[in-house]
């Protein structure tokens, strides 16, 4: 794979990034990733976003007294959340319906 910002190759490497939130501080390490050999930039794939989406998710649920401050990506869920859900409106009498986060 190429770069998109300077057009350099990349490589596998094991990234450590920071997921912030409201409040939700957590330092993760050991993400599969691909790193640029000449600016650096760093690219995960499409799979390994969504499972830090998600485990930001269920972090935000854990009490800040009982959330770790570091983890590491082997230790996140693998299941997949429901992230769209569709709901009813209610003042509509059309049916129509709308999305909304979980």
């Amino acid at each position: 794979m190429s770069c998109y910002y300077c057009g350099g190759e990349t490589a596998d490497f094991n990234a450590t990034s920071r997921l912030e939130r409201d409040g939700l501080k957590v330092i993760v390490t050991n993400i599969p990733s691909q790193r640029c050999g000449r600016c650096k930039a760093i690219y995960y794939y499409g799979d390994v976003a969504f499972r830090l989406l998600d485990a930001a998710d269920l972090l935000e649920k854990i009490p800040a007294s009982k959330r770790p401050d570091l983890i590491s990506f082997q230790k996140l869920p693998r299941k997949r959340l429901k992230r769209l859900k569709f709901k009813k409106k209610k003042k509509d009498k059309a049916n129509q319906y709308r999305i909304i986060e979980l």
